[in-house]
């Protein structure tokens, strides 16, 4: 699986480079203005060999070549998963419409949108480098809860009339979804951002199928685009 990794992200790399070079100018210059989504998926953690939210982020970004979507892949470590996150939001800043995280709930059936995260976390299951979380609060004096400023019900309505499994959730858990979930909207609200900032738990490929779930995950995408307000008035 390593293997393949290295030489996927090798040819998106060549691929990327490849297109640059054959760039119109003027479509590469308009290229640098378009609205950036981010969308970050976590690495394998204790219990999950391998976890498929990378590689469902990256399908439905396929998917979405009308969008500017950066896929960021996130450690699953308490310690760097959201500065890891915060440094492509810091990137982007300027151009972020959007920013979403997906993570894999092992005991799920159906694609969940999370509404709420809590100032919470566990500190006796260990991460992928094997420590817990150092305290019982994400953010100490931080609020109890956040909970997400899109219309989430609108939202999934609207998926499953297109045929997809989902549904909207208010408990994201305890673990790294939950944490880098409460971080995304403490920052959110601490920045006055104005766009769609959320968390989305997916169900391991044996429940549902990894293209079931990049397809969901880029009409979402698509939902929040057609109701962000453009990144020049954030």
């Amino acid at each position: 699986p390593s293997r393949a990794v290295a030489i996927r992200d090798h040819l998106s790399e060549v691929a990327r480079e490849l297109t640059e070079a054959t760039e119109d100018p003027a479509q590469s210059q308009s290229n640098t203005q378009r609205p950036i989504y981010i969308l970050a998926g976590f690495g394998p953690f204790p219990g999950v060999p391998e976890n498929p939210t990378q590689s469902i982020a990256r399908e439905a970004a396929g998917r979405l070549a009308h969008l500017d979507v950066q896929v960021v892949d996130l450690p699953t470590v308490f310690e760097e998963a959201w500065p890891t996150l915060l440094h492509s939001i810091q990137q982007h800043q300027d151009r972020l419409a959007a920013v979403f995280v997906l993570g894999v709930a092992s005991k799920r059936d159906h694609i969940d949108v999370e509404t709420v995260a809590f100032n919470r976390q566990c500190t006796d299951r260990p991460d992928a480098s094997g420590k817990p979380a150092s305290s019982q609060k994400i953010i100490v004096g931080g609020p109890a809860a956040c909970e997400v400023r899109f219309d989430a019900q609108a939202l999934v309505t609207s998926l499953r009339q297109g045929g997809h499994q989902i549904r909207t959730s208010c408990d994201a858990g305890d673990y790294l979804c939950n944490q880098v979930f409460y971080r995304t909207l403490i920052w959110q609200r601490q920045t006055g951002f104005a766009g769609g900032a959320g968390f989305v738990h997916v169900p391991p490929p044996s429940s549902l199928s990894a293209g079931s779930s990049a397809d969901a995950i880029a009409g979402l995408l698509d939902l929040i685009s057609a109701a962000t307000p453009d990144t020049a008035d954030v």
